[in-house]
């Protein structure tokens, strides 16, 4: 992830970020979300329109008038590239599945303040 306001940071899953607890203390906010529209229900698709899904998905975080910083989703498996992704100041775990769904994403990752960060499954991949 890449803030505005200070060096890019890595964002684990099950491992505590204290460079993100630093940002929301500075935003006074308590949690983020981590999330894409890439590559919907893990099916790969094209750039082009990866990058469409995307910028759909930006819009809906902009509606919500949040700070979306932009990042990308490292893959550990083999055969995927890195997915343009934002991290959300103030995205709580509802509103996050309930965006992970609507752009048919299996799971975002979620930050609280403190704690490590989670990855949780949206109802799109409870669903299979």
């Amino acid at each position: 992830v890449e803030p505005q306001d200070g060096p890019a940071f890595e964002l684990r899953v099950d491992r505590p970020c204290p460079a993100l607890d630093a940002l929301l203390r500075q935003h006074a906010l308590a949690c983020a979300s981590f999330i894409t529209a890439w590559n919907p229900r893990s099916q790969a698709l094209p750039e082009a329109a990866n990058r469409a899904r995307q910028q759909l998905l930006a819009q809906d975080i902009a509606a919500l008038e949040l700070i979306a910083l932009p990042g990308h989703g490292i893959p550990a498996e083999a055969g995927w590239s890195p997915e343009a992704s934002l991290l959300v100041l103030g995205l709580d775990q509802a509103k996050g599945l309930a965006l992970a769904a609507r752009h048919a994403q299996n799971a975002i990752v979620f930050h609280a303040l403190g704690e490590p960060s989670r990855l949780l499954l949206s109802p799109v991949a409870e669903a299979d």
